[in-house]
């Protein structure tokens, strides 16, 4: 039997032709919409590029300025690792620079090393500044898109902070200063790892995609990247939960978090937690004078982590808090910025309410920020970005010298900004919105013009620390560096045999230590500035009883000891000259120190005693072009 051939349908002309317009419509409508994404994307191109523009004018005046005498020699001008090209690179990741191991920043400091004969440490600062600015200006890129992106492509949002962070003149210190290269290149690593992880949580939490853990992998590598240019990084994996729930479906902020906490959550961060601790020891061991166990060579017997009895418990927590809060007054109100911030003194603690408010202001933000998650992400968010990524300098533990920082908050602002734009975009009616956004246009111009003017007081050391005294004129340690900076140009004067800028700058110099001993400074630096005074007006005995007084001061110093040993040198005492460069050796072996030691055994005439100074100073500094004439002779 044949089988029947199955009937075929009929379909009217009339459903025939409606089915092949509603397909093409959906052509179109995909078209249209594939042609609005595009558009959308060269009009947010436009808009970072129009802002980075914006930015760079602002930050341009810096291409000009000079190293300052605030860790400039030490990262740059003074060290063999960025400008002697003899030494391999690899070193770099196996030495501090600072108490601090950066290693990714030193090499690209390597990178802009040159030769320039008429700078006057031999090296153009140009470069570094360049990269700087370079580097920020990426950011701004990426913080413009990081914040399309959580906001759910709010573009007044990512505008907003963008121009925040690309503009507020706060920033200018990690931006304008040759050193900070660790904050702005750490930052630029941490940004493209939160877009990173940010595509991951885009899978995980949308039905149409499914996580792809090359994001996750990526995002690793990009949160170690960071670590090994600032070890400020290790708070990477808290921002990571913040960014998780704000994600995550759940209106509820709290049932959020709970669910970033579940076991599988915790799997995906442990690998990010584990390596921030790792860096977090490592840098708490380095700041501390440590060698981690071993890892490092030690080179000195500095710390930048203070004692923690300096401080009662309460004073820390204070000063915490007063950071915390006066780092927020000043995305406001960004009044006295400067390089600069001392601590304050027992009768300014003892007789000012502001630490005391501060600590309870900084308590009523925290318990604010949680008690809103039952209602919004926002707040929460932009006060846990803010929190994490300015905890650990807020100065529960001391370092260093000073309370505050004006480049603390380059990251921070970030969480504040996006906290107030979208608080605007989600509760502020859009008849009233437009009263905010004309008065964040005027803020950028505000700030536009103060950061300029901000950038000029980095031009060089004597801007630097005229504009700290102009607002901290109490202060005697500005004084003490901005004479060690007079001293230094005096010195490159007498070289230039140019006898008029050297006493011009000796005057300044001296005016400055006397400034600083008047304010009752206990500090062996001034008292070893007011002997090299003497010491170039060719007053060696008065020279040697300013570096006596320094050294009852701080006995371990090894350059007042350098200083006086030429003092009995051209004192004729050769003997007393040679002790002292033992001394300044046997405490810092550091190159200077060996060709010093060199050159005064070869004045005593024992040449095979120099001839192993001169050696090894070419061993630790191959290429060093003092070593080698002092070799020559010799032979």
């Amino acid at each position: 039997m044949s089988k029947k051939k199955p009937q075929q349908k009929n379909i009217p002309k009339q459903e025939l032709q409606k089915t092949i317009n509603t397909q093409n419509k959906s052509k179109q409508t995909n078209l249209e919409l594939a042609t609005k994404k595009g558009l959308s994307l060269w009009i947010l191109l436009l808009i970072a590029a129009g802002l980075m523009a914006i930015t760079y004018i602002a930050y341009e005046p810096a291409l000009d300025n000079d190293f300052v005498d605030w860790d400039d020699n030490v990262y740059v001008i003074d060290n063999p690792l960025v400008r002697n090209e003899q030494i391999p690179s690899a070193q770099i990741f196996e030495e501090v620079v600072s108490l601090n191991y950066h290693p990714l920043t030193m090499l690209t400091m390597r990178w802009n090393a040159n030769e320039c004969k008429e700078c006057v440490h031999g090296i153009s600062a140009r470069p570094f500044i360049s990269w700087n600015l370079y580097l920020h200006l990426l950011n701004t890129l990426l913080v413009f898109f990081l914040i399309f992106r959580i906001s759910k492509e709010n573009l007044f949002a990512a505008v907003f902070s963008a121009g925040v962070f690309a503009l507020h003149p706060m920033h200018v210190e990690s931006v304008a200063w040759v050193s900070e290269r660790k904050d702005v290149l750490y930052v630029f690593f941490f940004l493209i790892g939160l877009l990173i992880y940010d595509k991951f949580l885009e899978g995980k939490y949308s039905t149409e995609k499914k996580s792809d853990y090359k994001w996750y992998v990526l995002a690793l590598i990009a949160f170690v990247l960071s670590c090994l240019s600032k070890a400020m990084a290790v708070v990477f994996p808290l921002v990571l939960i913040l960014m998780d729930m704000y994600r995550n479906t759940e209106k509820n902020g709290f049932e959020s978090l709970k669910q970033s906490f579940k076991p599988k959550k915790i799997l995906e961060y442990l690998p990010f937690f584990l390596i921030a601790l790792y860096f977090g020891l490592m840098a708490m061991n380095v700041q501390s004078g440590g060698d981690f166990g071993g890892f490092f060579e030690k080179t000195g017997r500095e710390v930048a982590v203070n004692k923690f009895d300096t401080f009662s418990i309460l004073q820390r927590f204070q000063f915490a808090a007063y950071g915390f809060c006066m780092y927020i007054v000043k995305f406001f109100v960004p009044t006295d910025l400067c390089t600069f911030h001392p601590y304050p003194t027992q009768a300014q603690y003892d007789n000012s309410p502001i630490y005391w408010g501060f600590f309870v202001l900084a308590l009523a933000i925290a318990a604010l920020s949680i008690f809103s998650l039952v209602r919004t992400k926002i707040v929460a968010f932009g006060v846990g970005f803010y929190f994490f990524t300015v905890a650990f300098v807020l100065q529960f533990i001391s370092v260093g010298v000073v309370i505050m920082a004006d480049r603390y908050s380059y990251l921070p602002y970030v969480g504040l900004s996006f906290m107030l734009a979208m608080a605007v975009e989600t509760y502020i009616p859009k008849n009233i919105r437009v009263i905010f956004y004309g008065i964040s246009v005027v803020a950028a111009v505000a700030w536009f013009v103060q950061t300029r003017a901000q950038v000029d007081s980095w031009q060089n050391s004597e801007t630097l620390w005229g504009r700290v005294i102009s607002i901290y004129p109490g202060q005697e340690q500005p004084h003490s560096i901005r004479g060690n900076y007079y001293g230094k140009m005096a010195s490159r004067a007498a070289e230039q045999k140019d006898a008029k800028a050297q006493a011009l700058f000796v005057e300044k110099a001296e005016a400055d230590f006397k400034k600083a001993i008047e304010l009752k400074s206990n500090r062996a630096d001034v008292y070893e500035g007011m002997g090299n005074i003497h010491g170039m007006r060719g007053e060696h005995l008065k020279a040697i009883v300013m570096y006596n007084k320094a050294i009852v001061i701080d006995s371990a110093k090894a350059t007042v000891y350098i200083n006086r040993g030429i003092g009995y040198s051209m004192s004729g005492d050769l003997q007393r000259s040679l002790k002292d460069m033992d001394k300044a050796v046997n405490l810092d072996r550091k190159p200077m120190h060996l060709l010093y030691r060199g050159i005064a055994h070869k004045s005593l005439g024992d040449k095979a005693a120099a001839k192993a100074d001169f050696e090894a100073v070419l061993k630790m500094d191959p290429g060093n072009k003092a070593a080698m004439e002092q070799l020559k002779t010799l032979n």
